[in-house]
């Protein structure tokens, strides 16, 4: 029970706030990469526990992590609109690593999250490649009318509404990244 009171208190923080640095300089991917390589890339590898990796998402090399092939699942600058973020922290379903319970620890958890805030640098401290543009796909709750799980969303003439998603709803938002890195909705399906 205590362990349940503790990843919600988590969950409800990482949610409420921007994750705030707690290590003093800038982490790059040397600093994730022991938490991915041990715990992701059993599965988020060619021939890995499930033949092809999930979804085509590797995460063996920094290359493959950041790439927006298909879509972004890092978002630099923003851990609440990173699929893989969401993934660990259970907004998005089914939860990772798939292995799991145990998943990844809270410090773990705040280095990822770290990591994708100071923008998913490389090993060598260089910022991701930017995101401008690029499809994004999300699960979670709305908290709020276009608000999921306190990451707000921005409804546009086209974006497309399924299965009317209300607040408490489950929901899938297929989005993109704006030039000023808002979150831009095409559509949002209940689950």
């Amino acid at each position: 029970m205590i362990t349940k009171i503790r990843h919600l208190l988590l969950l409800s923080i990482a949610s409420i706030t921007p994750i705030q640095s707690c290590f003093s300089a800038p982490l790059t991917y040397n600093e994730v990469a022991p938490i991915l390589l041990g715990r992701c890339v059993m599965c988020h590898v060619p021939g890995g526990l499930m033949g092809d990796p999930p979804e085509n998402y590797r995460l063996d090399t920094y290359a493959e992590t950041v790439s927006r092939v298909n879509r972004a699942r890092v978002v630099p600058g923003n851990a609440l609109a990173s699929e893989l973020y969401r993934r660990i922290i259970g907004h998005s379903q089914p939860r990772m690593p798939f292995n799991g319970p145990p998943f990844l620890t809270d410090n773990e958890i705040s280095r990822v999250a770290q990591w994708i805030n100071d923008g998913a640098r490389d090993a060598t401290g260089n910022v991701a490649p930017d995101v401008t543009n690029a499809r994004i796909r999300l699960h979670g709750h709305l908290t709020k009318r276009w608000t999921l799980d306190r990451l707000a969303l921005e409804k546009h003439s086209g974006t497309r509404i399924k299965k009317s998603p209300q607040p408490g709803s489950y929901v899938r938002v297929l989005a993109r990244i704006g030039a000023k890195g808002e979150i831009i909705m095409d559509r949002i399906e209940s689950k």
